[in-house]
């Protein structure tokens, strides 16, 4: 079996506890929960949530040490978590944000996954493009949040991601008068 379907296939199947079969984390739903209704707290992360919904779009937490992200073919978003750890609801919301804008933009004609055989230039910008616009995507969920809750700590995950100056010039244009 290769790496694709055993990747499907522990997708499909439910986190059992202590279970080393599959790749979807022990504390999935705790972790998932806690992310979902953080994000809720923000109008985008609202949005992003309603997209899910709409597009039946599966959110599984992954026992691995990568960031987020959308399998088309399966539509499911997943962040992840290293086997056994906890993961801090703020960075979970941050990567559950990224995934799901992820995924929100496999669908937007302009943002489309990009293709390879479309010449080196163009899937590098392609690809900047994208992951540039999750990161503003986060930042605003978590101004919004921070202005909804006065939860400091979604800043400085947003910040441990180097996205301190992006965060600036959004609050600085949130905040400026008409």
């Amino acid at each position: 079996m290769d790496l694709i379907s055993k990747l499907n296939s522990a997708l499909k199947a439910k986190p059992s506890e202590g279970s080393t079969s599959s790749f979807r984390h022990e504390n999935e739903a705790a972790i998932l929960d806690a992310a979902v209704k953080l994000l809720a707290k923000s109008e985008t992360g609202r949005d992003l949530l309603n997209f899910a919904r709409d597009k039946n779009i599966s959110i599984h937490v992954l026992r691995n040490k990568q960031d987020f992200g959308y399998l088309p073919e399966q539509s499911v978003v997943y962040i992840s978590c290293p086997a056994g750890q906890q993961m801090p609801t703020t960075r979970a919301v941050i990567r559950l944000a990224g995934g799901l804008r992820d995924a929100m933009q496999d669908i937007e004609p302009t943002l489309q996954r990009p293709n390879v055989k479309a010449g080196k230039e163009r899937y590098v910008k392609a690809k900047l493009e994208k992951a540039a616009d999750i990161a503003l995507w986060q930042t605003a969920i978590s101004y919004e949040i921070n202005q909804s809750t006065g939860l400091l700590e979604i800043l400085d995950e947003l910040f441990a991601l180097g996205y301190r100056t992006l965060y600036e010039g959004y609050k600085a244009d949130q905040e400026a008068p008409l």
